[in-house]
């Protein structure tokens, strides 16, 4: 009996599980390993977090190249089965900044107009057919008036609708000869319109040689020098019959300030912005140039337009460089060190990529 006794004992201290001293000791053991384990991943977060920042603003970085690299290499496309113009006169245009003008606002890490340029890549309208100048027009200066009509023999009332309708007010034309060899820009002041049987455009009236204001020629085309090296004139005001109207759609790189904390480049086309890439803080085109007589190495990407003589004349444009800085979101994933770029709480990265426009050459051959 004595044993059986014992042995109920026994089995009764053993079903009755931890005593309390020993669950004390287990919490205590599984805090300390826990709170080793919780501070290691906490240390490690910001780690993670920048790796992973930054490998968005890598991959955002490669989509904006890609982006212009296929834009840019577009440049100037714009062939009109019957536009007698024997190589398409303008490809991309390029507006830089000073670069002696500093550009970084301070200690509030936003930047300012001067870290960016802007690169057009001119294209016409592929909706808008190539026009001549109406019959009822001859011959105009762009100096001197302010309204052409556009050939449209045989159309009908509701085609001449549509045709007007196609030009509208703020739009920029392209003029070129029949020869390719002169042109200018106009930027019509009003929507086109029907009247006596014809369309009708009304547009700012360009200087006596044919260039353009940036507030008329928002797209850089004629603002700069009216020669080439060589002398000869590339910029004309007296248009016919047979020479070419064209409405251009032109793509804009930009970057907008509108958060200036938050620079972001755009892409813009008929007038519709496209964000492309965050947290930019700088963009700059660079070209090299052909037969320049300012600047003998064509192998030189200069980025500083005013460098040349001409500007930069896009008859001799033959090859861009196009590089891009961009940042992580400045203290939003632990504390950054100050970057060695510009100080900054943030991770740094650039892109850079030469672009050859399909319609034009480094040899020019």
């Amino acid at each position: 009996m004595k044993n059986i006794t014992q042995n109920r004992t026994r089995s009764t201290r053993r079903n009755a599980g931890f005593s309390l001293l020993e669950l004390m000791l287990a919490i205590a053991l599984f805090l300390v390993v826990g709170g080793a384990v919780l501070l290691l991943f906490v240390q490690a977060m910001p780690t993670y977090n920048s790796q992973q920042n930054l490998a968005g603003l890598s991959i955002s970085l490669q989509n904006a190249v890609s982006q212009l690299q296929q834009d840019v290499v577009n440049a100037g496309t714009g062939y009109y089965s019957g536009s007698n113009i024997p190589s398409w006169p303008v490809g991309v245009a390029i507006i830089n900044q000073s670069d002696t003008t500093a550009c970084a606002s301070g200690s509030n890490y936003s930047y300012t107009a001067g870290c960016y340029d802007t690169l057009n890549i001119i294209m016409p309208d592929p909706n808008t057919p190539a026009e001549h100048l109406g019959t009822s027009g001859g011959t105009i200066n762009t100096n001197t008036s302010s309204s052409f009509v556009l050939y449209t023999p045989g159309f009908t009332a509701a085609q001449l609708t549509a045709l007007a309708a196609d030009y509208k007010s703020g739009d920029e034309l392209l003029l070129v000869s029949s020869s390719g060899l002169l042109m200018t820009t106009i930027t019509l002041t009003s929507a086109g319109s029907v009247s006596g049987g014809a369309v009708t455009l009304n547009y700012n009236e360009t200087s006596s040689t044919g260039t353009n204001t940036t507030t008329t020629d928002p797209l850089g085309i004629t603002t700069h020098s009216t020669t080439v090296d060589n002398g000869s004139a590339v910029f004309g005001v007296t248009y016919g019959n047979s020479d070419w109207i064209f409405r251009l759609q032109p793509i804009t790189y930009s970057v907008s300030l509108t958060t200036a904390s938050n620079p972001t480049l755009q892409r813009t086309q008929s007038g519709t912005a496209n964000n492309i890439a965050q947290e930019i803080i700088g963009f700059r085109i660079g070209a090299a140039l052909w037969n320049d007589a300012h600047n003998t190495d064509t192998q030189t990407y200069n980025y500083q337009a005013s460098s040349y003589g001409t500007g930069y004349d896009f008859t001799i444009v033959r090859s861009l460089r196009v590089s891009i800085i961009g940042r992580t979101t400045p203290g939003s994933y632990g504390v950054y060190s100050p970057n060695s770029f510009d100080g900054g709480p943030y991770q740094v990265l650039g892109a850079a990529v030469v672009i050859n426009p399909r319609n034009l050459s480094m040899a020019d051959n």
